[in-house]
């Protein structure tokens, strides 16, 4: 099951990429419907935290915001064109399409954490890591150090 923070995370690290997600009409929230999809798709553009209507450009709000009181209502998201996590109905769970794309090591779990902290202004404790931990970390780093060269 896909969460607000899995997706916000996604975009974060694919800040590059162009997002777009599909809402669910007002039918579907009051019951009318299962399916039926609002008809202006969403969108997040490269390097913004932005969300906006397509065909109402005007209408604009930071994406956090949205999730935080709107995560419900979102049917599907696409990275780049390709669809990456999507509800099969209205009240259903987010499911991963992607699964890769989900997938947190333990150098992003701990950078999260941290952010999280920052926010909260609470202190997070980075418990005694062994050897293994550790060469996750520095694997999980190597990576996104080179995908971001790339």
């Amino acid at each position: 099951m896909i969460k607000a923070i899995d997706v916000l995370r996604v975009m974060a690290e694919h800040r590059e990429s162009e997002f777009e997600f599909r809402i669910y009409s007002p039918r579907t929230e009051e019951g009318l419907s299962d399916t039926e999809l609002s008809p202006l798709p969403a969108y997040v553009e490269k390097n913004s935290t932005v969300a906006r209507m397509r065909g109402d450009e005007k209408a604009a709000i930071q994406v956090v915001t949205f999730f935080e009181s709107e995560f419900q209502a979102i049917a599907s998201f696409k990275k780049d064109g390709e669809l990456i996590c999507e509800r099969k109905a209205y009240g259903q769970p987010m499911e991963a399409v992607n699964k890769a794309l989900f997938e947190q090591g333990v150098y992003s779990e701990m950078l999260e954490k941290q952010f999280k902290g920052m926010r909260t202004g609470r202190e997070i404790f980075v418990p005694e890591m062994n050897e293994a931990t550790a060469s996750g970390m520095m694997k999980e780093f190597a990576s996104w150090d080179e995908q971001k060269n790339k």
